[in-house]
């Protein structure tokens, strides 16, 4: 619950940003805080284990699919918000939690 509500929050701060900030910045600034902030939540809710170590190849591999699919996400997200009236971006942005709940209640229904 408190993922989707801060990525709706951030879905919110975006779309009034949007008529100030260029897309690519507000891009990078939505990765600038999202980091630290994912960092902090997971330190307070797993404590100490949170944040154990990864080998090189886990932290490669977490690299690559935060910026690959991650930020070209992102970038053309935050290109649509601009010209997407928000009634239309909330109801897409439910879709985001909705199709991750499906996805991991089929996969966990096929093992």
């Amino acid at each position: 619950m408190g993922a989707a509500a801060l990525w709706g929050l951030g879905t919110v701060f975006g779309r009034r940003l949007t008529p100030v900030v260029p897309f690519p910045e507000l891009t990078a600034l939505r990765f600038a805080v999202g980091l630290p902030a994912a960092l902090v939540l997971v330190r307070i809710d797993l404590g100490p284990r949170g944040l154990s170590p990864v080998s090189v190849d886990e932290g490669l591999a977490l690299l690559l699919l935060a910026l690959i699919p991650g930020l070209i996400a992102l970038l053309i997200y935050y290109r649509g918000l601009s010209s997407t009236p928000a009634s239309v971006a909330t109801l897409a942005e439910l879709a985001f939690p909705l199709t991750a709940v499906i996805v991991n209640s089929w996969r966990s229904g096929s093992r």
